[in-house]
């Protein structure tokens, strides 16, 4: 099960109306702008179908975790640059949005140099995963790491990162950034969780995954609508 499909099904068990879309994965011989352009066009389809999808365009929200992350804020980037409607919010989990990534703190460093090298991003891995997706390390455009584009005038921003996380200290860089241009943004840290915590499903053993599938259900719902599903029933293929 992806993590795509998890969260879909879950915040459309909390009453939103999702579409979850593939994009072309970088290679060594397939590299940017091609992911984005598919992400792009995603959300053009979708803007331009509302009324035969019965959705409301005026509430099109564009979300993403990991690398998925930086595809939503570029898409979004190309849609204020390019004078298109404007996703009504971005739902960002554990973004990767610059090169190289900040520097963790300290004391979180110490802390992650206990974890197994398997769930690490260390720089040699941001290296590596920046040079498959553009061919380059240098001459980098924004479109590529938001994180160094001009942010002004994106939509609310919703932030969810994982304790745990190499790609934290990107993901509160830009929320640092979105705060600076006056971009509405919310952000929380999933406690003791690691990167893509969002590919499990929620159990009483982790309730943080619920909390994260609710943070960035907020987003999207009306608070009267998430007080009036109080707790949802999940479909079946979310188990």
């Amino acid at each position: 099960m992806t993590e795509a499909h998890v969260v879909s099904a879950e915040l459309a068990a909390r009453g939103a109306v999702v579409a979850s879309v593939d994009y072309r994965l970088a290679t060594r011989t397939l590299r940017y702008p091609a992911p984005l352009d598919d992400v792009d066009a995603a959300r053009r389809w979708f803007s331009n179908a509302a009324a035969y999808l019965r959705t409301d365009a005026s509430r099109l929200g564009i979300g993403g975790a990991s690398a998925a992350g930086n595809l939503a804020a570029a898409a979004t980037l190309r849609a204020r640059d390019g004078a298109a409607r404007l996703p009504i919010a971005m739902l960002l989990g554990y973004p990767l949005l610059h090169f190289p990534v900040p520097a963790l703190s300290d004391t979180l460093a110490a802390e992650m140099r206990e974890l197994p090298r398997m769930v690490r991003f260390l720089p040699e891995d941001i290296v590596s995963i920046t040079r498959t997706y553009l061919g380059r390390l240098s001459d980098i455009s924004p479109q590529a790491m938001p994180g160094h584009a001009n942010l002004a005038s994106l939509p609310a921003t919703s932030i969810l990162l994982s304790e745990y996380d190499d790609l934290r200290s990107s993901g509160e860089l830009f929320e640092e950034q979105l705060r600076d241009v006056q971009v509405p943004v919310v952000s929380t840290v999933a406690a003791g969780m690691l990167h893509g915590h969002l590919n499990l499903t929620p159990c009483g053993a982790m309730p943080e995954i619920e909390r994260s599938l609710d943070f960035l259900a907020e987003a999207l719902m009306p608070a009267e609508a998430l007080r009036e599903s109080d707790t949802p029933t999940r479909s079946p293929s979310a188990r």
